[in-house]
């Protein structure tokens, strides 16, 4: 986007707004899903819940997990080949080029490839599975949350960009409602 430090404000607006947009629909189709789940067993009594459309109901029902998978596989291995190539300082060039594109593709399909297998060779049940994982990475986020904190609290690091202290009561009470919910969440499931 080549944006700079005096667009922070902008940049910050764009993420809260993002981020309470998406998890509102993430919400909505929550409780669609749980009101849907009450009467759905499997996939194919999903569709018979989209039965005022008629014959598009599996179409769209397909489309529907076809297109999030997608569009989960897209973000979670972009936003983490983002992170891995920012940490090894590799420098990824999007010219075009397949040249200059290596690094890309070789993490992007080390993340994809072994998910796809995965998912394969786990077969059923695989929403249970994809729940247990979420609320056990809410754990394993606990370290990264702690140091994030920190450095957002330490004057020395932040310098002229130091977050104000609503900001960082904020963002603590944040962090310990997600992790408090995770830990609960993880003694249920055990």
């Amino acid at each position: 986007k080549r944006l700079n430090i005096n667009d922070k404000k902008v940049v910050r607006n764009e993420t809260i707004i993002g981020g309470i947009v998406s998890e509102l629909i993430m919400s909505f189709i929550v409780i669609a899903g749980i009101s849907i789940g009450k009467f759905a067993t499997e996939p194919k009594m999903l569709v018979y819940a989209l039965k005022p459309y008629g014959s598009f109901a599996p179409y769209i029902i397909s489309s529907g997990f076809i297109f999030s998978g997608f569009l989960a596989l897209v973000v979670v291995s972009l936003a983490s080949m983002w992170g891995i190539t920012e940490a090894l300082n590799i420098r990824v060039k999007f010219t075009g080029k397949i040249k200059d594109l290596r690094y890309f593709y070789i993490i992007f399909l080390s993340e994809s490839l072994p998910a796809a297998i995965l998912t394969i060779f786990i077969g059923n049940n695989l929403i249970n599975y994809a729940i247990e994982l979420m609320v056990i990475f809410v754990i394993v986020l606990i370290p990264t949350g702690l140091i994030l904190g920190l450095m957002l609290s330490n004057r020395k690091i932040m310098k002229d960009h130091m977050p104000s202290k609503s900001f960082l009561i904020l963002y603590w009470f944040m962090l310990f409602a997600v992790e408090f919910s995770g830990i609960i969440n993880l003694i249920s499931i055990v």
